[in-house]
């Protein structure tokens, strides 16, 4: 494993921005950013890519940027 985290969305490849960093849709750990994470919840089958569990609101882990 390497020292420095890959930051980029496995799926459209763009850069994870500071809010993305802390959005992890699924329990399984599997981290994307949120506009492919509303794709995959609006017009294809609300499933994570990685395990294949349905999405849901409550497992959503989202930590909250702090102004500082």
């Amino acid at each position: 494993m390497s020292d420095v985290e890959d930051y980029d969305c496995p799926l459209c490849m763009e850069e994870l921005d500071i809010s993305d960093r802390n959005f992890r849709p699924c329990p399984c750990g599997y981290q994307i950013c949120r506009f492919c994470w509303h794709h995959i919840n609006e017009n294809l089958n609300g499933r994570c890519p990685a395990c294949r569990r349905v999405y849901s609101e409550e497992t959503v882990e989202f930590t909250p940027i702090s102004a500082d």
